[in-house]
């Protein structure tokens, strides 16, 4: 069975260069890890390895100031692709931005910044501006890249957008998060004799190695993975990765939403399918200069680490928060079904003088790598998850009108 991740670029094969600026990061975040290893007496969780490697202050990948996402960057995520992704959100989100009462975006983890221009362009053009587009982004390099460019491509809009520190309370929209969930810290679990076993971070001889820590309790377990469901199916030296702080993460969307929707775009598979015995290794991947890998303990700092996304999971525990799911597909399907190939069209027809082939072929490049079962087309979900003002009668959460993109290819069952 294959494990595909975030996309890579068409220069895949080509050899990457560290900077000197990049050596004295990766460094300074490595010797961070080690006094950490050093002070806990022993070792680390790879959730917590995770954490530093991605997270920490000035030095973590998505905290530092090194380029990372577009073809100068480690990889290349739907909205650098080009319009078409965003225009498809904006359809989706069309009639709740349109209602008076949830009519504001609240979008996490913007990276580039690209996404948010685009939405803000399409929801224009469709005379569906939201009220305000709040974006949440921890990394100061990544908020000052976003204003930059939401500056030079939509100006006149930049007194609408507002970036948090912290979610807001009694929030009334669309929360979006496009590849947020897959950079959560994991952990990874891995089968031997013995049992079922976290994997660590530890030293030898000063250098940073992988290690086995605590056993991992049957309740902590997938169902797929516990003895009750075929244990036996399982190698010993099978790997897999469980989430944890995904549902604290859905607990403080629950209750930052007061009316509207959260639309999470991200790589997954439900449950049956992320645990499969085939998957030996797991799904965890790591991308440095569009070059993907699993050695997460290379290049620290430097290079971004995902490992999939379980959307069983995140749909048991958004229930249990008092969200309604109301829908699960492919990124194809919800694609599709919010019109990608009409608007692909319409944007050759508006350009039709200077419309020349490579136009063409840059669109159709697009469409496929979105689409397609190899590239993103399959590998990517899309989730809804609703929630509406209590009422008196203490009903569960709802909102009346649905996101659109869900009734095309309707995937619910498979959770």
């Amino acid at each position: 069975m294959s494990v595909s991740s975030k996309h890579p670029s068409d220069n895949s094969s080509k050899e990457f260069k560290i900077s000197v600026e990049a050596f004295d990061i990766s460094s300074k975040l490595t010797e961070h890890i080690k006094i950490k290893i050093r002070e806990n007496g022993c070792p680390i969780t790879f959730e917590t390895f995770m954490q530093m490697a991605l997270y920490e202050p000035q030095l973590g990948y998505y905290q530092n100031n090194l380029h990372k996402f577009g073809e100068k960057g480690d990889f290349i995520t739907a909205p650098e692709m080009g319009s078409l992704f965003a225009g498809c959100i904006a359809n989706s989100i069309f009639s709740s931005i349109k209602s008076n009462d949830a009519n504001s975006i609240l979008e996490i983890g913007a990276g580039s910044g690209q996404l948010a221009v685009d939405l803000i362009k399409a929801l224009k053009h469709q005379n569906c501006l939201p009220a305000q587009y709040f974006i949440l982004e921890p990394s100061a390099t990544l908020q000052s890249q976003q204003k930059q460019l939401i500056t030079k491509e939509c100006a006149e809009f930049l007194h609408r957008v507002e970036w948090l520190a912290d979610l807001p309370t009694d929030f009334n929209g669309v929360i979006i998060a496009n590849e947020v969930i897959d950079a959560i810290p994991c952990q990874i679990i891995e089968k031997t004799e013995q049992g079922w076993f976290y994997q660590g971070v530890d030293l030898v001889d000063d250098e940073l190695c992988t290690c086995l820590t605590e056993r991992v309790e049957d309740d902590e377990l997938p169902i797929q993975l516990t003895e009750k469901n075929n244990d036996e199916h399982f190698e010993i030296g099978y790997q897999a990765e469980i989430r944890k702080q995904a549902s604290g993460w859905l607990l403080s969307l629950s209750k930052c939403l007061a009316r509207g929707h959260i639309l999470l775009i991200d790589y997954g598979y439900p449950v049956s399918e992320l645990y499969h015995p085939q998957r030996l290794q797991g799904s965890l991947t790591c991308f440095i200069n569009h070059h993907q890998h699993s050695d997460y303990l290379q290049a620290i700092g430097l290079q971004d680490i995902t490992a999939h996304v379980d959307f069983t999971n995140i749909a048991v525990e958004a229930s249990r928060h008092g969200l309604s799911i109301d829908g699960f597909t492919t990124q194809a399907g919800f694609l599709l079904e919010n019109g990608i190939i009409e608007k692909a069209e319409a944007l050759l027809n508006s350009n039709e003088e200077q419309a020349l082939d490579v136009d063409r072929y840059k669109i159709s490049q697009q469409i496929q790598k979105l689409m397609m079962p190899g590239q993103m087309g399959e590998v990517l979900k899309v989730m809804s998850l609703s929630a509406d003002e209590h009422n008196d009668d203490l009903s569960v959460k709802n909102t009346k009108t649905p996101l659109k993109g869900f009734s095309m290819q309707d995937h619910l069952h498979r959770l």
